[in-house]
């Protein structure tokens, strides 16, 4: 993993523990690293602007349709209030997402228990509490 931030420690351990929440798919977990105030938007399928009530269960949903998640973080650019993370995911799409069903890559023929990769960054925007209070993930995905 690269940085470019000189006090890496407390950086390091929030993301270190919000890629875990996301390696073990546990919406409870992703949801305690947000703020009650956040703002998601996903552009890479064009889920934008949810609250915190409608982003978990929108991972719900996600977490529901996919079995098999791996990610690895290629890099990490941060300051204290601000990570850029660099990632990719595999998983196998399992149960259609309505809310992503419009995109190529998500239709409801492709949920068939098929290999999917995804490339992406999220940008995550932190309180002085440790808490994200915006963030906004951009990505592609195509079946392998």
């Amino acid at each position: 993993m690269e940085s470019y931030h000189t006090n890496r420690a407390p950086v390091d351990k929030h993301l270190k523990e919000y890629e875990a929440a996301w390696k073990i798919g546990s919406v409870e977990d992703l949801m305690s690293f947000m703020s009650e105030d956040v703002s998601f938007s996903d552009f890479g399928v064009g889920v934008l602007d949810l609250n915190k009530a409608a982003m978990g269960a929108y991972f719900a949903k996600v977490f529901g349709s996919i079995d098999n998640l791996k990610i690895t973080t290629h890099s990490v650019n941060d300051q204290k209030a601000f990570t850029a993370w660099e990632w990719e995911l595999t998983f196998n799409y399992v149960k259609p997402v309505e809310e992503v069903a419009h995109e190529e890559a998500f239709r409801s023929e492709m949920a068939d228990g098929r290999t999917m990769h995804m490339v992406g960054v999220s940008l995550l925007w932190w309180n002085d509490k440790g808490k994200i209070v915006k963030k906004h993930d951009y990505s592609k995905t195509a079946a392998k």
